[in-house]
Protein backbone atom coordinates (compact mmCIF):
# COMPACT_ATOMS: atom_id res chain seq x y z
CA UNK A 1 0.00 0.00 0.00
CA UNK A 2 1.60 3.29 -1.08
CA UNK A 3 1.36 6.48 0.96
CA UNK A 4 -1.63 7.93 -0.87
CA UNK A 5 -3.54 4.66 -0.48
CA UNK A 6 -2.69 4.67 3.23
CA UNK A 7 -4.25 8.11 3.59
CA UNK A 8 -7.31 6.96 1.66
CA UNK A 9 -7.83 3.74 3.62
CA UNK A 10 -7.20 5.43 6.97
CA UNK A 11 -10.39 7.47 6.66
CA UNK A 12 -13.62 6.38 8.32
CA UNK A 13 -17.13 7.42 7.34
CA UNK A 14 -18.99 8.68 10.41
CA UNK A 15 -22.80 8.66 10.28
CA UNK A 16 -24.83 10.05 13.15
CA UNK A 17 -28.17 11.36 14.27
CA UNK A 18 -28.86 14.76 15.79
CA UNK A 19 -31.32 15.40 18.63
CA UNK A 20 -33.89 16.31 15.96
CA UNK A 21 -33.44 12.91 14.32
CA UNK A 22 -31.60 14.28 11.29
CA UNK A 23 -28.96 11.93 9.85
CA UNK A 24 -25.66 13.59 9.01
CA UNK A 25 -22.26 12.33 7.93
CA UNK A 26 -18.69 13.39 8.64
CA UNK A 27 -15.14 12.15 8.19
CA UNK A 28 -12.63 10.74 10.64
CA UNK A 29 -9.30 8.97 10.26
CA UNK A 30 -7.27 6.44 12.22
CA UNK A 31 -4.36 7.99 14.09
CA UNK A 32 -1.87 6.36 16.45
CA UNK A 33 -0.56 8.33 19.43
CA UNK A 34 2.72 7.27 21.04
CA UNK A 35 2.48 7.69 24.82
CA UNK A 36 4.72 6.78 27.75
CA UNK A 37 3.26 4.90 30.74
CA UNK A 38 5.58 3.81 33.57
CA UNK A 39 8.58 4.44 31.29
CA UNK A 40 7.11 2.16 28.64
CA UNK A 41 6.25 3.34 25.14
CA UNK A 42 2.74 2.43 24.04
CA UNK A 43 0.77 3.04 20.86
CA UNK A 44 -2.86 4.00 21.28
CA UNK A 45 -5.29 4.05 18.38
CA UNK A 46 -7.94 6.74 17.97
CA UNK A 47 -10.22 8.20 15.34
CA UNK A 48 -9.58 11.90 14.80
CA UNK A 49 -12.40 14.22 13.73
CA UNK A 50 -13.89 17.59 14.69
CA UNK A 51 -15.23 18.58 18.08
CA UNK A 52 -18.50 19.75 16.54
CA UNK A 53 -19.11 16.29 15.03
CA UNK A 54 -19.46 14.67 18.45
CA UNK A 55 -21.01 17.68 20.14
CA UNK A 56 -23.83 17.80 17.59
CA UNK A 57 -24.59 14.05 17.52
CA UNK A 58 -26.28 11.75 20.03
CA UNK A 59 -24.93 8.54 18.51
CA UNK A 60 -22.74 7.55 15.59
CA UNK A 61 -22.05 4.65 13.28
CA UNK A 62 -18.57 3.96 11.96
CA UNK A 63 -18.40 2.24 8.59
CA UNK A 64 -15.39 -0.07 8.74
CA UNK A 65 -14.00 -2.64 6.33
CA UNK A 66 -13.55 -6.26 7.34
CA UNK A 67 -10.83 -8.20 5.53
CA UNK A 68 -11.91 -11.73 4.68
CA UNK A 69 -8.80 -12.58 2.69
CA UNK A 70 -5.66 -10.45 2.87
CA UNK A 71 -4.82 -11.33 -0.72
CA UNK A 72 -8.18 -10.47 -2.26
CA UNK A 73 -9.60 -6.99 -1.92
CA UNK A 74 -12.90 -8.06 -3.47
CA UNK A 75 -13.69 -10.15 -0.42
CA UNK A 76 -14.07 -7.19 1.91
CA UNK A 77 -17.33 -5.98 3.32
CA UNK A 78 -18.44 -3.34 5.78
CA UNK A 79 -19.07 -3.49 9.50
CA UNK A 80 -21.25 -0.82 11.04
CA UNK A 81 -20.47 -0.09 14.65
CA UNK A 82 -22.99 1.79 16.75
CA UNK A 83 -21.23 3.85 19.39
CA UNK A 84 -23.30 5.25 22.22
CA UNK A 85 -22.48 7.28 25.31
CA UNK A 86 -20.13 9.46 23.30
CA UNK A 87 -19.25 11.74 26.17
CA UNK A 88 -17.76 8.77 28.08
CA UNK A 89 -15.35 7.83 25.33
CA UNK A 90 -14.57 10.94 23.32
CA UNK A 91 -11.65 13.19 24.27
CA UNK A 92 -12.07 16.83 23.29
CA UNK A 93 -9.16 19.14 22.58
CA UNK A 94 -8.26 21.07 25.78
CA UNK A 95 -8.74 24.37 23.94
CA UNK A 96 -12.45 24.82 23.20
CA UNK A 97 -11.56 27.08 20.30
CA UNK A 98 -9.78 24.23 18.51
CA UNK A 99 -12.33 22.10 16.70
CA UNK A 100 -10.81 18.67 17.33
CA UNK A 101 -11.87 15.49 19.13
CA UNK A 102 -10.61 11.92 19.25
CA UNK A 103 -12.36 8.63 19.99
CA UNK A 104 -10.49 5.52 21.24
CA UNK A 105 -10.68 2.58 18.84
CA UNK A 106 -8.37 -0.01 20.38
CA UNK A 107 -11.10 -1.63 22.49
CA UNK A 108 -13.61 -1.66 19.63
CA UNK A 109 -11.13 -3.30 17.24
CA UNK A 110 -10.08 -5.84 19.91
CA UNK A 111 -13.72 -6.81 20.48
CA UNK A 112 -14.21 -7.29 16.75
CA UNK A 113 -11.02 -9.34 16.52
CA UNK A 114 -12.26 -11.60 19.31
CA UNK A 115 -15.37 -12.15 17.21
CA UNK A 116 -13.20 -13.25 14.29
CA UNK A 117 -13.40 -9.96 12.37
CA UNK A 118 -10.15 -8.54 11.00
CA UNK A 119 -10.65 -4.81 10.39
CA UNK A 120 -8.64 -2.84 7.86
CA UNK A 121 -7.30 0.08 9.90
CA UNK A 122 -4.10 1.61 8.51
CA UNK A 123 -3.32 4.49 10.84
CA UNK A 124 -1.52 7.77 10.42
CA UNK A 125 0.94 9.07 13.01
CA UNK A 126 3.14 12.05 13.74
CA UNK A 127 5.94 10.71 11.49
CA UNK A 128 3.79 12.07 8.66
CA UNK A 129 3.94 15.63 10.01
CA UNK A 130 6.22 18.11 8.26
CA UNK A 131 9.61 18.45 9.89
CA UNK A 132 10.86 21.96 10.61
CA UNK A 133 13.41 21.81 7.80
CA UNK A 134 10.69 20.73 5.37
CA UNK A 135 8.48 23.64 6.36
CA UNK A 136 11.38 26.07 5.98
CA UNK A 137 11.91 24.91 2.41
CA UNK A 138 8.29 25.05 1.30
CA UNK A 139 6.67 27.54 -1.03
CA UNK A 140 3.95 30.04 -0.17
CA UNK A 141 1.52 27.91 -2.22
CA UNK A 142 1.60 24.09 -2.18
CA UNK A 143 -0.53 21.35 -3.75
CA UNK A 144 -2.87 19.54 -1.36
CA UNK A 145 -5.54 16.83 -1.31
CA UNK A 146 -8.56 16.45 0.99
CA UNK A 147 -9.81 12.91 1.68
CA UNK A 148 -13.35 12.43 2.94
CA UNK A 149 -17.06 12.18 2.31
CA UNK A 150 -18.36 15.50 0.90
CA UNK A 151 -22.15 15.64 1.06
CA UNK A 152 -21.97 12.06 2.38
CA UNK A 153 -20.79 10.77 -1.01
CA UNK A 154 -18.64 7.63 -1.03
CA UNK A 155 -17.88 4.43 -2.89
CA UNK A 156 -20.28 2.21 -0.96
CA UNK A 157 -19.24 -1.02 -2.69
CA UNK A 158 -15.57 -0.62 -1.81
CA UNK A 159 -16.05 1.55 1.31
CA UNK A 160 -13.76 4.27 -0.01
CA UNK A 161 -13.82 8.07 0.33
CA UNK A 162 -13.46 10.72 -2.35
CA UNK A 163 -10.25 12.68 -2.88
CA UNK A 164 -10.47 16.37 -3.75
CA UNK A 165 -7.43 18.32 -4.90
CA UNK A 166 -6.50 21.97 -4.49
CA UNK A 167 -3.85 24.33 -3.17
CA UNK A 168 -3.02 26.15 -0.01
CA UNK A 169 -4.52 29.63 -0.01
CA UNK A 170 -2.36 30.89 2.84
CA UNK A 171 1.23 30.13 3.73
CA UNK A 172 1.25 26.98 5.90
CA UNK A 173 4.49 28.19 7.50
CA UNK A 174 2.52 30.98 9.15
CA UNK A 175 -0.44 31.05 11.54
CA UNK A 176 -3.55 32.41 9.87
CA UNK A 177 -4.81 35.42 11.85
CA UNK A 178 -2.60 34.34 14.75
CA UNK A 179 -4.27 30.91 15.08
CA UNK A 180 -2.87 27.46 14.38
CA UNK A 181 -4.79 27.26 11.13
CA UNK A 182 -4.31 27.79 7.42
CA UNK A 183 -6.69 28.18 4.49
CA UNK A 184 -6.97 25.99 1.40
CA UNK A 185 -8.47 26.63 -2.01
CA UNK A 186 -10.51 23.44 -2.49
CA UNK A 187 -14.16 22.48 -2.78
CA UNK A 188 -15.36 21.70 0.74
CA UNK A 189 -18.91 20.56 1.54
CA UNK A 190 -20.76 19.19 4.60
CA UNK A 191 -19.48 15.69 5.29
CA UNK A 192 -15.88 16.83 4.89
CA UNK A 193 -15.65 17.78 8.56
CA UNK A 194 -12.68 15.92 10.02
CA UNK A 195 -11.06 15.19 6.65
CA UNK A 196 -7.28 14.86 6.62
CA UNK A 197 -5.57 17.48 4.47
CA UNK A 198 -2.47 16.16 2.74
CA UNK A 199 0.52 17.79 1.12
CA UNK A 200 0.55 15.88 -2.17
CA UNK A 201 3.61 16.10 -4.41
CA UNK A 202 4.06 13.46 -7.08
CA UNK A 203 6.98 13.28 -9.52
CA UNK A 204 8.59 16.61 -8.73
CA UNK A 205 8.26 19.36 -6.16
CA UNK A 206 10.03 22.53 -5.03
CA UNK A 207 12.16 22.61 -1.89
CA UNK A 208 14.26 25.67 -1.06
CA UNK A 209 13.45 26.98 -4.55
CA UNK A 210 15.04 23.87 -6.06
CA UNK A 211 13.22 21.27 -8.16
CA UNK A 212 13.33 17.91 -6.38
CA UNK A 213 12.58 14.54 -7.95
CA UNK A 214 10.25 12.07 -6.25
CA UNK A 215 7.01 12.16 -4.29
CA UNK A 216 6.11 13.69 -0.95
CA UNK A 217 3.03 13.11 1.19
CA UNK A 218 2.55 14.79 4.56
CA UNK A 219 -0.36 15.26 6.95
CA UNK A 220 -0.81 19.03 7.09
CA UNK A 221 -4.04 19.34 9.04
CA UNK A 222 -7.69 18.56 9.60
CA UNK A 223 -10.57 20.28 7.84
CA UNK A 224 -12.84 22.16 10.25
CA UNK A 225 -15.15 24.46 8.30
CA UNK A 226 -15.63 26.39 5.07
CA UNK A 227 -16.13 30.05 4.41
CA UNK A 228 -19.50 30.88 2.88
CA UNK A 229 -20.93 33.74 0.89
CA UNK A 230 -24.57 34.80 0.80
CA UNK A 231 -26.46 34.98 -2.47
CA UNK A 232 -29.58 37.12 -2.44
CA UNK A 233 -32.55 36.60 -4.73
CA UNK A 234 -36.32 36.93 -4.82
CA UNK A 235 -39.16 34.44 -4.73
CA UNK A 236 -42.39 35.45 -6.42
CA UNK A 237 -45.37 33.36 -5.31
CA UNK A 238 -47.90 35.32 -7.33
CA UNK A 239 -47.39 38.22 -9.76
CA UNK A 240 -49.75 40.33 -7.63
CA UNK A 241 -48.02 39.66 -4.32
CA UNK A 242 -45.03 41.33 -2.74
CA UNK A 243 -41.67 39.79 -3.64
CA UNK A 244 -39.93 37.97 -0.80
CA UNK A 245 -36.17 38.26 -0.35
CA UNK A 246 -34.22 34.99 -0.17
CA UNK A 247 -30.67 34.76 1.14
CA UNK A 248 -28.86 31.48 0.46
CA UNK A 249 -25.38 30.65 1.78
CA UNK A 250 -23.03 29.05 -0.74
CA UNK A 251 -19.49 27.72 -0.15
CA UNK A 252 -16.74 29.81 -1.69
CA UNK A 253 -14.26 26.91 -1.84
CA UNK A 254 -12.07 28.18 0.98
CA UNK A 255 -11.59 25.57 3.69
CA UNK A 256 -10.43 26.36 7.24
CA UNK A 257 -7.80 23.83 8.29
CA UNK A 258 -6.48 23.12 11.79
CA UNK A 259 -2.75 22.43 11.74
CA UNK A 260 -1.76 18.81 12.39
CA UNK A 261 0.57 19.89 15.21
CA UNK A 262 -2.53 20.52 17.37
CA UNK A 263 -2.85 16.74 17.74
CA UNK A 264 0.19 16.82 20.05
CA UNK A 265 -1.99 18.64 22.58
CA UNK A 266 -3.92 15.41 23.19
CA UNK A 267 -0.88 13.50 24.51
CA UNK A 268 -1.11 14.61 28.18
CA UNK A 269 -4.85 13.86 28.20
CA UNK A 270 -4.35 10.40 26.73
CA UNK A 271 -1.53 9.58 29.16
CA UNK A 272 -3.59 10.64 32.19
CA UNK A 273 -6.52 8.62 30.90
CA UNK A 274 -4.34 5.53 30.45
CA UNK A 275 -2.82 5.94 33.93
CA UNK A 276 -6.29 6.23 35.44
CA UNK A 277 -7.42 3.05 33.71
CA UNK A 278 -4.38 1.24 35.11
CA UNK A 279 -5.07 2.64 38.59
CA UNK A 280 -1.83 4.65 38.64
CA UNK A 281 -3.53 7.92 39.58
Amino acid sequence: MDMLEQFIHSTVRIVGNTEEGLEVSATGFFFSFDIKIKDEEKCTLFIVTNRHVFEDLESVKLVLTEIKDNNTKDTTHHVKISVGALQDGVVFHPDKNIDLAIMPMGGILDDLKNKGKNILAPCLNDSLFCKEEELDGMQAVEDIAVVGYPNGLWDEVNNLPLVRSGRTATDIRKEFNGERKFIIDCSIYPGSSGSPVILMNRGTYYHNKTVMMGSRFRLLGINSAVYQSNTQGVFNIDPNTTLNNIITPIPNNLGIIIKAECLFDFLPLIERRAEAELGLI
